[in-house]
């Protein structure tokens, strides 16, 4: 059974572009993280909750600025209507 995910899809478009970018895989991030790569895919497909934090932790973990992973959705949103 999955459940909604706690991390926001573009959030998750980022993660998976800059992972791309610098050449790593989920296994890579695991390993930087210190878990295993089942949990990890599991909080990233939204089938286990993720633990508080988990974009600023990845964010640290592949030297990401503050805030890169983490956008606000509502401002997103807001600024992709048409006028």
């Amino acid at each position: 059974m999955t459940t909604r995910p706690d991390i926001p899809r573009e959030s998750l478009a980022r993660l998976r572009a800059h992972l791309a970018l610098k050449g790593l895989t989920q296994l890579d991030l695991a390993k930087r993280l210190g878990h295993p790569v089942s949990t990890l895919s599991s909080w990233l497909r939204g089938v286990a909750p993720a633990p508080d934090h988990l974009l600023h932790r990845i964010e640290r973990a592949l030297d990401l600025p503050p805030g890169e992973l983490s956008i606000d959705v509502g401002l997103h949103a807001a600024s992709q209507k048409p006028e």
